[in-house]
C-alpha cells in the first residue's frame, strides 16, 4: 500500500507535469495566434494605408494638375488685362494728342480772326495805330485770360 501510495503520488505528478505542460503549450500557442493576429492587423493596416495614399497622391496629382491650369488660365488673364491697359493708356493719349492738335488749330485759328479783326479795325480808323486786344484779358478757347485775369 505504502507502494501503492507512491505510484498514485508518482502518477499524480506526471498527470499535474502534463497538465502544467499542456497548459505551456495552450499559452504558446495563443500567444503565437495574438502574435499572428497583430501581424495580420499590421499588414492589412499597411496595405489600407499603402491604398489611402495612393489616393491622396492621385488626388493631390490631379488638384496639382488644376492649379497648373488654374495658373496658366491666370497667367493669360493678366496679359489680357495688361494688354487691355496699355490699348486704353494708348488711346487715351491718342484722344489727348487729337484734343491737342485740335486745340493747337482752333488758337491758331482764333490768332488769325483776331489778326483780321486788327487789320479791319486799323483800316476803318485810318491807320492809327491801335494795341491788340488779347493783351486787355480776352479768353482763349479753354477760358483762360491771356494776363488780363
Amino acid at each position: 500500500s505504502i507502494e501503492y501510495m507512491k505510484r498514485m503520488e508518482a502518477a499524480e505528478r506526471m498527470m499535474d507535469e502534463e497538465r502544467a505542460a499542456r497548459k505551456l503549450v495552450e499559452l504558446r500557442l495563443l500567444r503565437a495566434k495574438k502574435e499572428l493576429d497583430k501581424e495580420r492587423r499590421e499588414k492589412v493596416n499597411a496595405e489600407n494605408n499603402a491604398r489611402d495614399m495612393v489616393i491622396k497622391n492621385e488626388g493631390l496629382e490631379r488638384y496639382g494638375k488644376m492649379l497648373e491650369g488654374e495658373k496658366e488660365r491666370l497667367q493669360e488673364e493678366v496679359k489680357r488685362w495688361k494688354k487691355r491697359a496699355e490699348d486704353a493708356e494708348l488711346q487715351e493719349a491718342s484722344a489727348r494728342l487729337k484734343n491737342a492738335n485740335r486745340l493747337e488749330e482752333v488758337n491758331a485759328r482764333c490768332v488769325e480772326l483776331q489778326k483780321l479783326d486788327f487789320e479791319r479795325e486799323r483800316e476803318r480808323s485810318g491807320g492809327e495805330r491801335i494795341e491788340p486786344l488779347e493783351d486787355k484779358g480776352k479768353e482763349d478757347v479753354n477760358g483762360k485770360g491771356n494776363g488780363g485775369e
